[in-house]
């Protein structure tokens, strides 16, 4: 059980010790506001202890746009460097001491007239070993930071730009790198180099969703090796996957720029209805990769019946059957009314029908009552959580 006072006061006392006290004056707008932020993560932190992301933003893999204002890319061109008076670039200091290697010191001298000492190829030489080193040094620091990256997504953790310059700092150390400096435009470097860029965070999930990772991913494996065994017993184009998907009639925007501070944002719609009531489809795929006709279509209507004015206006095609209900979303009944109108007259052989596990369709007795005779269905429903990892219409229509 956490305690709000104690956790308040050691928040207080950490406060005071990194911040020095400053003479006391009436809070600002701006003081008020960082107050409100605070509030909110920690009342979002209280509720969710176990949270492991958060709803800022977090680093992710992206491309960025080649025109990226910020980002601009290094010089190719890489500073001179002055050794006795004679600048150098260090591909030029590489390439002598290269040849010197191969080459007498009179041979060098010929082919670099700026060499006149075998002091100076020396001084050349012990320069390229110490950036050489550095160079490597630098290479240690990225691989470090990305492989850190990529565990901390993996985890489902968020990074921040902070966390970047924290980990090439802890790298930079160990390996006594002092003079680095983890530049803000070493960080854009670094994103762009391994396409990383801040991303709003869309989902949250807890440590336990994440431990669970694991057994619905056995789930799923179990499911397809279940199905694979099944396969010999039906002909391909008997093999299916039916699926439903909601669109609403309104599609509000889920942002928008506003004032700084503002505690409720509000935004206008032409009708609450078109965002609140939906028409649905239920499609049928096979495993040749063919959409079974005709597609089922459920549209929106007040009185939950098509009128006949609708039924004469409405068009009508082979390859759809159109229904309708109150909410344009599909109940057990519409179900039962599928099976019979849609999916029986669809087979001529024994067929296995995957399904997900909403429970309006998983009643063996649905399918039944409706596949009486020589033709039969079997069911096999595909286990929760697993749908958008292997369903077939998830994979590959939606």
């Amino acid at each position: 059980m956490i305690n709000i006072n104690s956790v308040l006061n050691l928040f207080n006392n950490l406060v005071r010790q990194k911040y020095q006290e400053t003479v006391h004056i009436d809070p600002t707008f701006k003081d008020h506001e960082l107050a409100d932020h605070l509030f909110l993560l920690f009342d979002q932190l209280l509720n969710s202890a176990e949270l492991l992301v958060d709803n800022i933003v977090k680093l992710d893999f992206d491309y960025y746009n080649d025109d990226d204002a910020e980002y601009q890319e290094e010089d190719n061109n890489e500073d001179l460097t002055s050794i006795d008076d004679v600048t150098y670039s260090y591909d030029t200091m590489c390439s002598i001491v290269e040849y010197s290697k191969t080459h007498t010191f009179l041979s060098l001298r010929n082919r670099y007239k700026n060499i006149k000492y075998k002091e100076q190829l020396c001084r050349l030489k012990r320069y390229v070993d110490s950036q050489g080193t550095k160079i490597q040094k630098l290479r240690c620091i990225d691989e470090f930071v990305h492989a850190e990256f990529i565990r901390a997504r993996e985890s489902f953790l968020p990074v921040h730009d902070s966390d970047v310059r924290r980990l090439a700092f802890k790298k930079a150390r160990s390996l006594n790198l002092n003079n680095f400096t983890a530049s803000h435009h070493w960080i854009l470097d670094f994103k762009h180099r391994h396409h990383i860029s801040p991303i709003k965070i869309t989902k949250l999930i807890t440590k336990h969703h994440v431990e669970d990772r694991d057994k619905i991913l056995k789930s799923a494996d179990d499911f397809v090796k279940k199905v694979k065994d099944k396969l010999p017993n039906y002909a391909v184009n008997h093999l299916l996957n039916s699926d439903q998907s909601s669109f609403d009639y309104g599609n509000p925007s889920t942002r928008t720029l506003t004032t700084t501070g503002e505690r409720s944002t509000t935004v206008l719609v032409k009708s609450m209805n078109a965002v609140t009531h939906s028409s649905t489809i239920i499609p049928i795929i096979s495993m040749i990769g063919e959409l079974v006709d005709p597609i089922f279509i459920c549209l929106q209507e007040p009185t939950g019946r098509l009128g006949s004015r609708i039924q004469r206006s409405i068009y009508h095609a082979n390859n759809i059957h159109v229904t309708c209900s109150k909410s344009g979303k599909l109940t057990k009944s519409h179900i039962q009314y599928w099976v019979e109108k849609v999916l029986r007259p669809s087979v001529a052989d024994n067929c296995l029908l995957l399904l997900d596990s909403w429970s309006g369709q998983t009643d063996p007795s649905i399918y039944d009552e409706i596949f009486t005779g020589n033709i039969k269905s079997e069911k096999l429903q595909i286990p929760p959580k697993t749908t958008g990892d292997i369903q077939p219409l998830d994979r590959y229509f939606f």
